[in-house]
């Protein structure tokens, strides 16, 4: 496109200094100063017209001039684009955005729960332990007595009592983890194992009793039977080291890993009423105390934690022992495996959660209470528990908190108890009422020494039922 040239005028001036008219007022000296300077510019613009009279006679070339050169704004733009391209750009690294994602992230992640109910002298001695169900939580304690709380109405009413369930107490229950909820098993002081079944009228009876004999023998569950390993002779009932200690069930509800106080480390098949496996270690955990237990969903891993402060994890599959994690030099009270079975946490005297990867067995992290010091035992790790997603892990600790835990950054996001409250033996999450985001997040149950059954709710969350 061509551009028309736009002629000059050659009688305009106003770009020109502007000239002042002498005043009569004014004092002699600036008089001709001013009458100087008016000599001055009257050559100026002089000299101005007689260059804008020769400018209007070369306008006609400026046509020619003007197809001859690009646009200026494009020849600005091309040339500004250079010079961006010529200074280096600042360039931030993937770790400090990832930081910068996470701290963003930390900031936003933040839980509030509240006591939705709390049923007082929900037994006659410390609470040890607590298993949950999609409908109900059960709770063993010193005394001999099971107890069913229903979680389908805002009160929690006792459902069922099962009296005499262990003579001398029980100490661990346990229920498979997003299973049905159809099956529970219990361990008593006495060394024993009850295994108890769901009826379709909703009622708990007792399905079978594990000896620490058939723990160890292999004999068949309920009845003396007929010994299918070691011979039971040399087991007597004063040698308490091959009592049952801590519990863990499949999602599948067919497979029940429980660990002795020697240290071994078992898989018994409830479908079968048989033994399939028993670990022996061979390690520095030999003839230690193991004190917790847990088996991935799958069931494809068993995690059992020592007294010593050793983790072992066996492979059921190939019958063997894969990792021995190290990070924990004090005894380990409590494993659990996440929902799929990525990520294992483990914690206990050393007042630190530890979280290891499966693929490879190293340790990935460390979850520490902020402002605490691991020499107290305040900070003891009781309970661990991850949610549904395995996105937070839920932990209760020996001074009475339990603290929620964003795992993927290592930050806790709510921490709830008073600073006077009795230790907490065992902390669960409630199963999620629906499918949507955040569900699985929504409540948990906490039991301890205070004999009392604490009902936790997020604030904003649907109600419990």
């Amino acid at each position: 496109m061509a551009v028309a040239a736009v002629p000059f005028r050659a009688g305009s001036t106003s770009f020109l200094p502007r000239l002042f008219a002498l005043s009569p007022s004014m004092s002699s000296p600036f008089r001709s100063t001013l009458a100087s300077r008016s000599l001055i510019s009257s050559r100026t613009v002089r000299i101005a017209s007689l260059f804008a009279h020769r400018l209007a006679a070369a306008t006609p070339l400026l046509p020619a001039i003007s197809l001859s050169l690009p646009s200026l704004p494009s020849l600005l733009g091309d040339i500004w684009e250079s010079i961006l391209r010529a200074v280096p750009k600042k360039k931030t690294s993937h770790s400090k955005k990832r930081s910068r994602q996470m701290a963003g992230k930390a900031l936003k992640d933040s839980k509030q729960f509240y006591i939705a109910k709390a049923v007082d002298n929900a037994h006659e001695t410390d609470i040890f332990s607590i298993a949950v169900t999609p409908n109900s939580v059960i709770s063993g304690s010193g005394a001999s007595t099971l107890r069913i709380h229903s979680t389908t109405t805002p009160d929690f009413p006792i459902a069922q009592s099962i009296d005499v369930a262990h003579k001398l107490g029980c100490h661990h229950v346990t229920t498979a983890k997003g299973g049905s909820g159809q099956v529970a098993c219990s361990a008593g002081f006495g060394g024993e194992v009850n295994v108890w079944r769901r009826s379709e009228a909703g009622d708990w009876t007792l399905d079978t009793t594990l000896r620490p004999s058939d723990l160890i023998a292999g004999n068949k569950g309920g009845a003396p039977g007929t010994q299918e390993g070691a011979p039971a002779a040399a087991i007597t009932k004063t040698d308490k080291t091959t009592d049952a200690w801590a519990l863990a069930l499949s999602k599948n509800e067919q497979y029940l890993a429980y660990t002795t106080h020697d240290g071994r480390v078992g898989v018994w098949d409830l479908q079968a009423r048989a033994q399939l496996l028993v670990y022996s270690s061979h390690n520095r955990a030999t003839s230690s105390f193991a004190m917790a237990v847990d088996l991935s969903q799958d069931g494809k891993y068993t995690a059992a934690g020592y007294q010593s402060g050793s983790v072992n994890v066996f492979n059921n599959d190939q019958s063997k022992l894969v990792y021995t994690l190290p990070g924990l030099a004090k005894p380990v009270r409590a494993v659990a495996f996440s929902p799929l079975g990525k990520r294992l946490a483990a914690g206990g005297d050393a007042g630190v959660i530890s979280l290891y990867d499966m693929k490879h067995g190293e340790p990935v992290g460390n979850l520490t209470p902020p402002g605490s010091t691991t020499s107290s035992s305040a900070v003891w790790v009781m309970s661990l528990d991850f949610s549904a997603s395995g996105e937070y892990l839920l932990a209760g600790y020996m001074d009475g908190k339990v603290r929620v835990w964003n795992v993927e950054l290592g930050t806790c996001v709510a921490t709830n108890g008073e600073t006077e409250m009795s230790a907490l033996w065992s902390v669960k999450w409630l199963p999620p009422k629906s499918e949507r985001p955040g569900a699985d997040t929504e409540s948990f149950c906490t039991a301890g020494a205070d004999r009392r059954l604490t009902f936790y709710r997020e604030a904003g969350s649907n109600p419990i039922i």
